[in-house]
């Protein structure tokens, strides 16, 4: 089994500080960035509305917790969203491949 973990931040130099650390370390074969996301959320009693990036991490179930640390570490955000869900993958070939690439 293998780990989606979810976060955003409205700091593209963040984002890429955490893919490139996360590629290069192999803790993930494969993170994906989507930006000019519209976040709208309660902050300290207010509705809040900013552009973010949010950065899809796909990783083994054995490195979740050292890159959520990692994330906690370097996030720009006083309370970064650092989300969870597990998958399964279920072409053979991407399978092997995603395997072969992370540690």
């Amino acid at each position: 089994m293998y780990k989606f973990i979810i976060t955003s931040t409205d700091s593209l130099e963040i984002i890429n500080k955490i893919s490139d650390h996360l590629l290069k370390t192999k803790l993930s074969p494969c993170v994906q960035i989507l930006s000019d996301i519209d976040s709208r959320y309660i902050w300290k009693d207010r509705i809040e509305s900013h552009k973010e990036y949010l950065i899809l991490i796909k990783c083994k179930n054995s490195n979740s917790e050292e890159i959520v640390k990692y994330l906690e570490s370097v996030h720009n955000y006083e309370t970064p969203e650092i989300i969870e869900t597990s998958f399964k993958a279920l072409n053979k070939k991407y399978k092997k491949w995603f395997d072969e690439s992370s540690i």
